[in-house]
């Protein structure tokens, strides 16, 4: 069947209004400073953190150009630099995990993510490549990369971002068989707008905070080669956000079908 691009595009990002962001002609001028803090030393044994924040604006400086050099608008009274409107937004993030250490071989990781994001000026919303999303190998394992969220919304979008992120792993590391090692851990978070979204659920409420945070549980095994790591995750939903109050949490999480996570190296 010969189908133009154009329309096998305009079929596949139809119904999704996150994909239809991702063919848009963007311009983002953007820098960052990132800062990092890691007390760990190699061959001993001692608890450790470590620490990641990272700032990042963009369109500033075209910004002022623009009011000051007059630079073309469109329709939307944006301005406009090399045929396309620039991306203008502040993006913070914080990543903090702490690594305590019980022997050679048994670890806990306590890991937080905390991350916000905000356009203005140019932009009505930040672009799509700088929101954050939740779920995958190395986010709350119980659901799939872009899966979960925004906040309690029940719309089957497989591909949900958001301004603002919570993330919270817990993890237990201990030795299994020989080089086989395995963990137990609990994830949880979720992403949301800040400014008003057109998802029924997708904004950021505090009052609701507390029921929009999606809970997983699981277990895993990571085969150890010196070189590299190889890791197997399964998990399944303990809290699920997109579901009524009442029947967030799930009875028995043992029982149903679990997400396999495959991936090379740890997730934090």
């Amino acid at each position: 069947l010969d189908i133009k691009e154009n329309d096998f595009i305009s079929s596949l990002i139809e119904n999704n209004i996150y994909l239809q962001e991702q063919f848009e002609d963007k311009f983002i001028p953007a820098t960052n400073y990132t800062f990092v803090f890691n007390n760990q030393r190699q061959h001993k044994m001692l608890n450790h953190m470590y620490l990641k924040t990272k700032i990042e604006t963009s369109g500033n400086l075209f910004q002022l150009l623009g009011q000051t050099r007059n630079f073309q608008k469109n329709e939307n009274n944006d301005y406009v630099v090399f045929n396309n409107t620039f991306s203008q937004y502040v993006r913070c993030d914080i990543d903090l995990r702490k690594y305590i250490n019980f022997s050679k071989d048994n670890q806990l990781v306590v890991r937080g993510f905390l991350g916000a994001g905000y356009a203005y000026g140019n932009s009505e919303k930040l672009p799509i490549q700088k929101q954050f999303f939740s779920g995958g190998v190395n986010s709350i394992r119980a659901w799939e990369a872009f899966g979960l969220g925004p906040g309690s919304s029940t719309s089957e979008n497989n591909y949900a971002t958001g301004d603002f992120k919570i993330e919270f792993n817990i993890e237990y590391r201990f030795p299994f068989f020989n080089s086989l090692k395995s963990a137990l851990f609990i994830d949880g978070g979720n992403i949301w707008s800040i400014k008003d979204n057109p998802i029924e659920g997708g904004t950021f409420k505090i009052n609701n905070l507390l029921e929009e945070i999606a809970l997983g549980v699981g277990f895993g095994f990571r085969y150890d080669l010196e070189f590299l790591v190889i890791r197997l995750d399964l998990a399944r939903p303990l809290k699920d956000p997109s579901k009524s109050i009442e029947n967030q949490w799930i009875s028995n999480p043992l029982n149903g079908k679990f997400r396999y996570n495959l991936a090379i190296g740890y997730p934090f």
